[in-house]
């Protein structure tokens, strides 16, 4: 018996602000000011240290907003095999699901 555990997942990784602007045509600022008043909803911005911001964009909620296929520099594949085989697929598009298999 052989145990497979496929694990489909969003990566943690992060869209620089200025990517965003270049994909959609508009200026960082616009990205910033967009995250930290709330109304572009595939990120974040939260306050730190001095009044300055951190943000974070989700490259499957930023892709799916403008309505294009998620870049492959943001997804993951990693396969393992060996006695006891498993893969683990991790794909952005698909958030969080994880199925099990015995074969």
């Amino acid at each position: 018996m052989t145990l497979t555990q496929t694990r489909e997942s969003a990566t943690i990784k992060n869209m620089k602000v200025e990517d965003a602007a270049k994909e959609l045509g508009k200026s960082i600022q616009y990205i910033r000011i967009g995250l930290q008043r709330g109304f572009l909803k595939f990120g974040t911005a939260q306050i730190i240290s001095g009044g300055r911001y951190t943000y974070y964009i989700s490259p499957t909620l930023f892709y799916q907003a403008i309505g294009k296929p998620l870049p492959s520099k943001y997804r993951e594949t990693e396969e393992l095999q060996g006695e006891n085989r498993y893969t683990v697929i991790t794909d952005p598009v698909i958030a969080r699901k994880i199925s099990w298999e015995v074969r």
